[in-house]
């Protein structure tokens, strides 16, 4: 029991991590007879492809993946605040993904360069399907990390890394539309997402932390 308590937080994100992969990796499979809905729009038609995006799409997993670190084994702090806007977003591209199973068609079939970026999005073509789009969960992650950093105690007054983890914010939501991996309808649904999240998670826990400090510091003045 005592290392249960101790390593709670760890164990938490390790089992929700697995329960999150089985149930992806079942959609991914797709079930049959299933149709799927083509995520479209004509804007999506004037961005072009950019395989340099690339690298702020990879960059990703190492972004999200840290803070993820950091804020379980570390600070702790804004674990719980993180930690439910991560599981919120999660649930809701689960449920949305099998109620509406939808996909994308923006892939080019044939590349204008041959560089290794190019092998590295073809690469990342073969992996990884052009379904279940709907929200960007690229997208959402990246906003929910980049409100975590700033959000951190240890981060507000470095102005610094909250700089860069907006630009590096910004480059991945970018990389989702000019790499084809989503529409710009799954880019806005999962900008709308993070933002609801931020005005339930952060905001509350935001205005609760200033009372406490009014409060502690009434009373030392008293």
């Amino acid at each position: 029991m005592k290392v249960l308590k101790k390593y709670k937080q760890i164990i938490m994100v390790l089992l929700y991590g697995i329960f999150y992969i089985g149930c992806f990796a079942y959609l991914e499979q797709g079930r049959g007879g299933m149709v799927y809905h083509v995520i479209h729009t004509r804007l999506d038609d004037m961005i072009p492809f950019c395989e340099f995006f690339i690298i702020p799409y990879l960059l990703w997993f190492f972004y999200v993946g840290v803070a993820v670190f950091y804020v379980t084994c570390i600070r702790k702090e804004g674990f719980r605040k993180f930690a439910l806007s991560l599981v919120f977003g999660t649930l809701v591209f689960i449920l949305i993904s099998a109620i509406y199973p939808n996909m994308q068609d923006l892939r080019p079939e044939v590349f204008e360069r041959d560089n290794i970026f190019v092998q590295m999005v073809r690469m990342l073509y073969k992996t990884d399907t052009p379904t279940n789009v709907l929200p960007s969960l690229h997208v959402y992650m990246s906003i929910i990390t980049n409100m975590a950093i700033c959000d951190e105690t240890a981060f507000k007054k470095n102005k610094v890394i909250c700089w860069i983890s907006q630009v590096i914010c910004i480059l991945i939501v970018l990389s989702t539309m000019f790499l084809k991996q989503h529409s710009v309808i799954d880019v806005c649904m999962g900008i709308i997402m993070a933002y609801m999240v931020y005005d339930w998670f952060y905001k509350p826990a935001e205005t609760m932390d200033k009372v406490w400090t009014e409060k502690w510091n009434s009373s030392h003045i008293e």
